[in-house]
């Protein structure tokens, strides 16, 4: 499709890294290709675009540390769908960097998982669960600027216990900063952050009281 902003020339050699999941060898090429754009002198800009339907929540908390860890600035862009591990990694960059295209959604919910073996394991598996889903809270609150008994309770009396959100809701909910993405971002470096720049003139919306 020509013209589009997800071309060939959206690289890792130029700082644009994509995750599409959460699975040990993508967390494992991510890992690869950020340390290699925050050590290549041509790239000024780390942009991350997300487009899943989630996964390992661990491996997105692996990737949410290295984000912290980096010293060039960083970029989020959701773009179709970025749900649970997914949304959690967009919402991880750093305020007035995350974006989101128009047409896309988020999805958050608690972590779930099933537990199986003698009943000692079983307790033992519950109470991971428990701290797991504690973490996670903690940093949605971080990154939404929501209490974390607030976002708890939204989650606990939603009827299937996932609450999905479209592309402005999730800026008024604080899991994004700006709808949009950079109108064009080439191999040169320079480039992204000028686009950047000019679309940061937008003011982002402010959740509703």
């Amino acid at each position: 499709m020509g013209g589009s902003i997800f071309s060939d020339s959206l690289s890792p050699s130029d700082g644009n890294i994509f995750v599409t999941d959460f699975e040990d060898s993508n967390l494992e090429s991510f890992t690869r290709q950020v340390l290699e754009a925050e050590k290549s002198p041509m790239v000024q800009n780390i942009v991350i675009w997300v487009s899943s339907y989630g996964g390992n929540v661990h491996n997105a908390l692996a990737m949410v540390d290295l984000i912290e860890s980096l010293r060039k600035p960083v970029f989020t862009v959701a773009y179709g769908k970025a749900m649970s591990a997914g949304c959690l990694l967009v919402a991880s960059g750093p305020r007035n960097n995350r974006f989101i295209t128009p047409n896309s959604h988020m999805l958050i919910h608690e972590a779930s998982g099933g537990a199986a073996g003698k009943a000692q394991d079983v307790i033992q598996q519950a109470k991971e669960l428990r701290n797991l889903n504690d973490r996670l809270l903690e940093l949605m609150s971080k990154y939404s600027k929501k209490k974390a008994r607030d976002l708890k309770k939204i989650l606990q009396n939603i009827h299937n216990g996932d609450l999905v959100l479209n592309a402005a809701k999730s800026v008024d909910f604080g899991l994004a900063d700006y709808l949009g993405v950079p109108k064009s971002v080439r191999n040169d470096p320079s480039e992204i952050i000028g686009v950047f720049s000019k679309t940061m003139q937008r003011k982002p919306r402010k959740p509703k009281k």
